[in-house]
C-alpha cells in the first residue's frame, strides 16, 4: 500500500497536494483535533525548487451521514509547495524525490516507521490530475479571451453611462425556454424597485436569449464562454458591475435541472421567494442590501449544510483551499470541528448579494474550474456552490433568508447553523 497519493495541483503548478493514506494513518475526527493519533512527520525533497510541506490538512473522506450533514469522516492530507511552476515531466515520483520520516499508528496502536511501514514510503503520482490540470490551463486561456472582450474598458464606459439604479439583475441564460419565466418573476420588481436587467449567454447558445429584447427592451447581454455553469460568469461580471457602479445583485438562472423530477417547482419556488409578492417584505430585502454588514439573502425552505450533498472528497478540499487561500480566516481544525457542518448554502446557487462581500473571491481562477461535460458531484464548481455560503460568517457579514410557507418570519437574519429540513433534491 502506498503512504500517499499526488493527485491534485493547483493552477500555476506550484502546489501539490494529495493524501495520506488511511490504511497507513488513521485521523479520526473524535481525536484528531488534540492530536492524540499521530505524530510529526518530515517531509524532504530531492527536487531544487521544492519549498516546504504541510502535512495537518484534513480532507472529507466519504459521503456524510444522513442526519444533516453531521459525522464526518476525515482523512490527513498534504501540501507540497515548490518556488516555480512545474513542468510536466517534473511530477513524477522519481523526479520529485520524496522521502518521508515519521512514526505511524496503526490500528492496533502499535508506531512504526513510516519506511518501514509502506515498504520503503512509496509517494505515487496520480499522472492523470496532470493531464487533465493541463488541458484545463490550455483551455482557459481562449475562456479567458472571450472574459476580456466581453468585459473591456469600452464596455464598461457604456454599463457606467447607462446606469439607472444601483440594484443590477443577473440572469445566466442557458435555457431560453425558461428565460421568459425567470423574467415574469423579476417582473414583479417593476413597480417597487428600480434595477438595470443583465443577462450572461455562453457565446455557443447566443441563440437562447434571441428573444430577451422583445420580454425586456433594454436589457444587456454578455457574452461568457461556456465553463463554470452560472457561478464562474458570475465571478467575473460582478466585479464588473461594482466598477460600474452597482451595489447589489439579484444572481438568477434559467434553472432547468434536467436530472431532477422537481425543476420547475424548485425554480418557481426560490423565485417567489428572491422577488416576494409581499411589497413589504421586499423593501425588507432591499433595505437589509443597504446595509454594508450584509452579504447575502436567499430563499430559506433551500438553505443546507455545506456537507449536504458532499460525496467526494475534493469537494471539502477545494473549499478549504479557497477559503484559507483568499482569506486566511479559517483554521482547518475549525472546518473538522464544526465550521463545515454547522455553516450552509442556498442550494440552487440563486439569491440577492452585495458586490462588496465577495471580492476577494473575483479572481479566482478559470483554470482551476472544469470543463464541460461535470459529473454531479467532487468538482471545484461544486465547492464554489457552497462558497457563497461560506463567506458571510468566514468575514463576519450577515445573511437574511426569505420565507414563503409561513413556517417562519417571512425575511429574517439567517444565523451561522442550519435547522431546515433536509427535503431531497430529486
Amino acid at each position: 500500500m502506498p503512504f500517499a497519493v499526488i493527485d491534485n495541483m493547483t493552477p500555476d503548478r506550484r502546489t501539490l497536494t494529495g493524501k495520506i493514506s488511511k490504511g497507513v494513518f488513521f485521523a479520526a475526527h473524535t481525536n484528531y483535533v488534540g492530536g492524540a493519533n499521530h505524530t510529526d512527520l518530515e517531509w524532504a525533497l530531492d527536487h531544487p525548487a521544492f519549498v516546504e510541506a504541510q502535512d495537518d490538512l484534513l480532507w472529507h473522506d466519504q459521503t456524510v451521514s444522513a442526519t444533516k450533514g453531521r459525522g464526518l469522516d476525515v482523512e490527513r492530507g498534504f501540501a507540497l509547495t515548490f518556488n516555480r511552476p512545474l513542468e510536466s515531466h517534473e511530477i513524477t515520483a522519481k523526479a520529485l524525490g520524496i522521502h518521508v520520516s515519521g512514526r505511524t499508528r496503526s490500528g492496533d496502536g502499535e508506531y512504526s516507521e513510516v519506511e518501514d511501514l509502506t515498504g520503503g514510503n512509496p509517494v505515487i503520482v496520480d499522472r492523470s490530475f496532470v493531464y487533465r490540470q493541463l488541458e484545463q490551463v490550455s483551455s482557459a486561456a481562449a475562456d479567458d479571451a472571450i472574459f476580456a472582450q466581453t468585459f473591456s474598458a469600452e464596455i464598461l464606459d457604456e454599463v457606467r453611462q447607462a446606469r439607472t439604479s444601483r440594484i443590477a439583475v443577473l440572469v445566466h441564460c442557458f435555457y431560453g425556454d425558461v428565460l421568459e419565466t425567470v423574467l415574469e418573476h423579476v417582473h414583479r420588481l417593476d413597480p417597487h424597485v428600480p434595477y438595470d436587467l443583465f443577462v450572461d449567454v455562453p457565446d455557443d447558445r447566443l441563440d437562447e436569449a434571441s428573444r430577451l429584447q422583445e420580454l425586456h427592451p433594454g436589457a444587456r447581454v454578455f457574452v461568457v464562454p461556456n465553463r463554470g455553469r452560472d457561478i464562474l460568469p458570475f465571478l467575473r461580471v460582478a466585479p464588473f458591475l461594482r466598477e460600474a457602479g452597482y451595489t447589489s445583485v439579484l444572481k438568477v438562472h434559467t434553472k432547468k435541472s434536467p436530472t431532477s423530477t422537481i425543476g420547475p417547482a424548485w425554480l418557481r419556488a426560490i423565485m417567489r421567494a428572491l422577488v416576494p409578492e409581499d411589497p413589504a417584505v421586499l423593501h425588507q430585502v432591499v433595505d437589509a442590501l443597504d446595509s454594508e454588514d450584509t452579504a447575502i439573502i436567499g430563499p430559506e425552505r433551500y438553505y443546507y449544510p455545506l456537507s449536504y450533498g458532499f460525496a467526494a472528497s475534493d469537494n471539502l478540499r477545494n473549499l478549504v483551499h479557497v477559503i484559507e487561500e483568499r482569506t486566511g480566516a479559517v483554521e482547518l481544525d475549525d472546518v473538522v470541528d464544526g465550521f463545515y457542518t454547522d455553516f450552509g448554502f442556498f442550494a440552487g446557487t440563486m439569491f440577492w448579494a452585495r458586490l462588496d462581500a465577495f471580492e476577494d473571491f473575483y479572481g479566482i481562477e478559470t483554470a482551476r474550474v472544469e470543463e464541460e461535460p461535470l459529473p454531479t458531484d467532487g468538482t471545484f464548481l461544486h465547492s464554489l456552490e457552497r462558497l457563497f455560503g461560506a463567506i458571510p460568517p468566514v468575514l463576519g457579514k450577515k445573511m437574511y433568508s426569505v420565507a414563503i410557507d409561513g413556517r417562519r418570519e417571512p425575511f429574517a437574519e439567517r444565523p451561522p447553523g442550519t435547522t431546515t429540513p433536509m427535503r431531497p433534491l430529486g
